[in-house]
């Protein structure tokens, strides 16, 4: 195991897990992979939450993290499981695939703004809500490129879910890094 249960909870997070252990079973599991980062599951019809860790400089924060993304699936936030969308001829399976991930990945977005208070107020410093992803970094720089060239277009075509992606991102209350502030506003002027 890359962490005990002594070596995650502190006196920041102890309430946090006691009310989540009190209505799911817990298990922690290690991932080799440090790209996959940290993660949560719930399993509703099992009792069921896991948390996947990777080694990490602050790994309480990141269980804290976990741990709100657990709760707040208990108190009813809940992960679409999956969406039902009418697909253009000839796209089917394929469009409905793209229109699942997205709608997944808003809903994170939109869950990591409900709990970034509470992790906060329990004590953790802001810039350990996330951790620094020099993959996130590299693939928003990407984006925005993809995104400058679409505006250059004659006429211009802006992918609205790319657009939203990023907006999303650099949006996170809790990263105003000097370097998300920058392609913040070039998303702007992109919008322009």
């Amino acid at each position: 195991m890359l962490f005990t249960l002594d070596q995650l909870i502190d006196d920041r997070n102890r309430a946090l897990y006691n009310e989540v252990v009190a209505k799911v079973r817990l298990e922690l599991h290690d991932e080799s992979d440090p790209e996959e980062g940290w993660g949560a599951q719930y399993f509703e019809t099992e009792g069921l939450a896991r948390i996947r860790c990777t080694p990490a400089p602050v790994p309480q924060a990141s269980f804290t993290h976990e741990l709100l993304h657990i709760k707040f699936e208990l108190n009813g936030y809940k992960r679409p499981d999956y969406i039902m969308v009418h697909a253009r001829p000839g796209e089917g399976a394929a469009y409905r695939q793209w229109a699942g991930d997205f709608v997944v990945y808003a809903y994170n977005q939109l869950m990591h703004l409900k709990m970034y208070p509470e992790f906060v107020n329990a004590g953790y410093p802001p810039g350990e809500f996330l951790r620094h992803n020099p993959t996130k970094m590299r693939w928003l720089k990407d984006l925005i490129k993809t995104l400058k060239a679409q505006k250059k277009q004659k006429p211009p075509v802006v992918n609205l879910e790319l657009f939203v992606r990023a907006f999303l991102v650099l949006h996170d209350p809790y990263d105003r890094s000097p370097e998300i502030e920058k392609l913040l506003q070039e998303l702007k002027r992109i919008n322009g």
